[in-house]
């Protein structure tokens, strides 16, 4: 296939399919607009991949609302391997496909489904091509398991390709992947374009107001040559004053449509109202309507149509034309037809879709019968399905009542679709014919929900106390859950005013109302008492919901939703293990559920710990684990900059300084307090590793007043600390009154021992007893960083008592524990001290290192930990190919040549073992 001025294009396009038959894998976006050459370059990949499996599919816009069409119609040829799948994704697939009952299907597992199946289908013929074009008409199910699985294709051998139209009002699900933009042709190429369609030679003028007009769109140049005469070519004749260009193509094929036999224009809305391209049932459909073979047959003879070996349009923009220029009675006629035709028992949601399309005014049949397909998609994990659906069917209820409650579910279908905005909108419309309170009160908690989607929680947290004040009365166990969801919204934004009317309605009713047991309701109870009555008497409450969140018995999505508001309580409590088990126990949970905010939260909650503990190594693979994860989930799922706090330890000072103001903006700006008090707690570490205590009491002071429920806690040593180095008694006093009543309620060995610590500091000269008792507590534990630091601080004590000797004792320990952590300024405090006290400076080894990146790294520990190829790549949502090929470049840095010595060999490298080994 020939394509003029498309040689930088073919050259990528040449480039993924060589890539691809080399075993890597790689995916392309080709974007640009209507009639611009998408499909024609497309095409052109299709035919330089004669020696790849290909499975080619194309979107439809009238086919979008039905969750999970596209991907059925696209895996179709290679479905017959999906007995292959391991059993989640297997019955993750089939339940989104509706090939058999089960739960509803979790998007990212059907992804990951998506990405076996492919990665067995390339295997079995070593290399696939799968193109997908008009991606901005494919229904958002399916899309967004494409667009996964895009994000993670590496070394199975597939070129995936999608043809996307640009200028479309809503976001691309396939936003990050590789994009090769598609402009029009230049000057000569458009008239090299032109002569070879034209056949007879053109007037010069002509070909000049042609290219000029067209603005290098190939599509407009051919239908120019297509649509006139030979006198018009040669310049004997006038040309029309419009020619076929950009949005005016669809006009043009209009025209040309209008100049056809009725019949066959009603054959042509008959193919662009359904797109399975399946001729006997358009051809019962037409039968309806009176339409013979006939005018099949001339939709084909004139170019608009090719019926084998399945009907469709030459170009996408064809159907586009059809069906937005048709009459609606037409278009009402051919819908009703095709309901006719559809099978009832085997396609219901179809035959419902094109009932609705039929339909005038309102008609509850049909609004019931939409009502019942919504229901199907939801049971599906069709969730985006659901809310048209159901959307639809609230547009045809005749009562406004019963409407508007149909869109309120729509909404939170909507919802669970990733659709806020969408959400918004359909309980703003249906606001109106809510007459009961609760029914509003729902309508006002997806609100709610909607904007904690988004990151505002400031917005969110008075919508959602509002909402579970008027819902506790009427459904109590409902208004609970959304008066949990509102105090974590208002942790999230930095504060809670129990004093607020809704707050203190809503947590009086709670108190005399007290739930069933259950974990939202020990976590509810626990965090009201924090609220209400404070620290002390919330403690045995906050040790309950952790204890409850561990039973196997609770339900999987129950333990998934609840437990990161239960690690919240673990930092209160200065519980390290609880907090682990918590974070570690999630990632497993959220892995095997294909839930990968929680699993990216889950990451993001070890890395935490590892900082804690001082393994910033492992810490930095669990933050890249956590990033990694939320690209592939499409850039929602990251919560907040929780790394901060390890790049601050680390001692890198320009960096978190530019990252701590960049998050203090953001969080001004969307009302994400906790993202503020983060930046604050970060910079104060780094500011006490470099001995600023005066920057240090500062921000310590703003988490101090701010007293979030997960980290107010954990700041009062370090204000303690920076105030007695500035010399700020009172701040000092106040940060070590509520360090000594709540560690003294908490009883933790982090708590006792942090808290002796910081008595010691305001002990002066009597303090050693409590500087001893502070390291026989934390020592123990897993918090190196702590112990660390406890050291240093004794340290800096003996040499300021002229005890050179044993300053130097501990100054050593301290110096050596934070430099093999990597915390450089808190060890460089070590090493000033040292030379304080008459020592030389040690030379300084150099650490062992490797070059695994963090994936490769992640592979490594779980191979080592006796994990096999498909169970790891289950848990990174890669192909056991990409397994595989990570493995080999891990043996080959580290050279080993089994399985058995990759323990061994990454302890030498400087890489310990996971935090999900060491749970083994």
């Amino acid at each position: 296939m020939e394509l003029f001025g498309r040689e930088r294009e073919c050259a990528v396009l040449d480039g993924l399919l060589s890539s691809a038959r080399e075993g890597r894998s790689a995916t392309l976006v080709i974007r640009g607009g209507p009639g611009i050459g998408k499909t024609a370059l497309i095409d052109y990949a299709v035919g330089a991949a004669s020696d790849f499996l290909i499975v080619r599919f194309t979107g439809v816009e009238s086919e979008r609302q039905l969750g999970f069409a596209a991907l059925h119609r696209l895996l179709t040829p290679i479905l017959h391997q999906i007995e292959r799948l391991p059993a989640p994704q297997r019955d993750a697939l089939n339940s989104a496909l509706g090939l058999a009952s089960g739960p509803p299907a979790n998007g990212f597992l059907v992804g990951l489904g998506v990405i076996s199946l492919a990665a067995t289908a390339a295997k079995a013929r070593e290399r696939l091509l799968c193109v997908i074009d008009d991606a901005q008409w494919i229904d958002s199910e399916s899309i967004e398991a494409l667009a996964f699985w895009g994000r993670r294709l590496n070394a199975e051998g597939i070129a995936l390709i999608f043809g996307e139209r640009d200028g479309v009002d809503t976001a691309s699900p396939l936003g990050g992947l590789p994009v090769l933009e598609v402009q029009g042709l230049a000057d000569d190429q458009a008239r090299a374009l032109l002569d070879s369609e034209s056949e007879v030679s053109l007037d010069r003028q002509v070909a000049d107001r042609a290219v000029a007009h067209a603005g290098g769109n190939p599509l407009a140049l051919v239908e120019l040559v297509n649509g006139l005469s030979a006198d018009q070519l040669l310049g004997a004749a006038t040309l029309p004053e419009l020619l076929p260009v950009g949005l005016l193509l669809e006009e043009h094929f209009s025209r040309w449509v209008r100049s056809l036999p009725v019949e066959t224009q009603i054959f042509l809305l008959l193919v662009a109202a359904d797109p399975s391209g399946d001729w006997a049932l358009l051809m019962r459909a037409a039968s309806v309507l009176g339409v013979d073979r006939e005018a099949a047959d001339r939709a084909e003879s004139d170019g608009l149509l090719t019926l084998n070996p399945r009907v469709a349009f030459r170009h996408p923009l064809i159907r586009s034309a059809v069906y937005s220029k048709a009459r609606p009675a037409d278009r009402r006629a051919v819908h009703r037809a095709l309901a006719v035709a559809t099978d009832v028992e085997r396609d219901a949601d179809r035959r419902a879709w094109h009932l609705a399309g039929a339909a005038v005014g309102t008609d509850e049949d049909v609004a019931s019968t939409l009502e019942g397909c919504a229901e199907r998609a939801g049971g599906r994990g069709g969730h985006a399905a659901q809310a048209a659906f159901m959307s639809r069917s609230a547009e045809l209820t005749p009562d406004p009542e019963c409407a508007a409650q149909r869109r309120v579910v729509a909404a939170g279908a909507a919802l669970a679709a990733g659709s806020p905005r969408q959400a918004h909108t359909l309980v703003a419309l249906a606001r109106p014919d809510l007459v009961d309170m609760a029914a509003r009160a729902k309508g006002d908690r997806i609100v709610g929900r909607g904007w904690m989607l988004v990151g505002r929680p400031g917005i969110a947290a008075p919508i959602l106390l509002s909402a579970a004040g008027a819902l506790l009365p009427a459904d109590p166990l409902l208004g609970r859950q959304t008066l949990l969801e509102g105090l974590e919204a208002s942790f999230l934004a930095g504060s809670v005013d129990a004093a607020g009317p809704d707050t203190a309605t809503a947590l009086d009713i709670v108190g005399r109302q007290p739930g069933k047991g259950g974990i939202s309701d020990r976590l509810l109870d626990a965090f009201a008492a924090y609220v209400t009555s404070g620290y002390v008497t919330a403690v045995p409450f906050l040790r309950d919901a952790i204890e409850a969140i561990g039973d196997e018995a609770v339900p999987a999505g129950q333990r998934s939703r609840w437990t990161a508001l239960a690690s919240i309580a673990a930092q209160a409590l200065w519980d390290q293990d609880a907090h682990y088990e918590l974070m570690t126990g999630l990632a497993h949970l959220a892995a095997d559920q294909g839930a990968l905010g929680w699993l990216c939260l889950a990451w993001q909650g070890c890395a935490v710990s590892e900082t804690w503990a001082g393994r910033f190594g492992a810490a930095e693979t669990y933050f890249a684990q956590a990033a990694d994860v939320n690209a592939a989930a499409g850039g929602h799922a990251m919560p907040l900059d929780m790394d901060l706090i390890l790049m601050a330890s680390q001692g890198h000072d320009a960096t978190t300084r530019a990252r701590a103001g960049f998050v203090l903006t953001s969080a001004a700006e969307q009302g994400m307090g906790a993202g503020a008090i983060l930046a604050h707690h970060a910079l104060m570490t780094l500011d006490l590793g470099q001995g600023r205590y005066g920057d240090a009491l500062e921000h310590a002071s703003v988490v101090f007043e701010a007293d979030p429920v997960a980290t107010g806690n954990l700041v009062l040593a370090d204000m303690v600390e920076a105030a007695v180095r500035s010399g700020d008694t009172d701040a000092a006093q106040r940060a070590m009154g509520r360090l000594g009543e709540r560690a003294t309620a908490s009883g933790t060995d982090w708590a006792l021992g942090v808290s002796a610590r910081s008595q010691a500091l305001l002990a002066g000269d009597v303090g050693e007893a409590l500087y001893r008792d502070a390291i026989d507590l934390l020592e123990p534990t897993r918090l190196g960083v702590e112990s660390a630091r406890t050291h240093l601080l004794y340290g800096e004590w003996l040499r300021r008592q002229k005890r050179r000797t044993d300053a130097r004792d501990e100054l050593r320990i301290a110096e050596d524990m934070l430099e093999a952590m990597g915390a450089e300024a808190f060890a460089k405090r070590a090493r000033d001290e040292l030379l304080a006290t008459g020592e030389r400076a040690r030379k300084r080894t150099v650490e062992t290192s490797n070059d695994l990146t963090p994936q490769e790294t992640h592979v490594a520990q779980l191979a080592a930990s006796g994990d096999s190829n498909p169970e790891i790549a289950a848990q990174l949502y890669i192909s056991v190919s990409t397994v595989e090929y990570h493995l080999r470049k891990v043996f080959r840095k580290l050279s080993v040549s089994s399985r058995r010595q990759l323990k061994g060999a990454l302890a030498h490298a400087g890489v310990g073992a996971s935090m999900a080994d060491v749970d083994r």
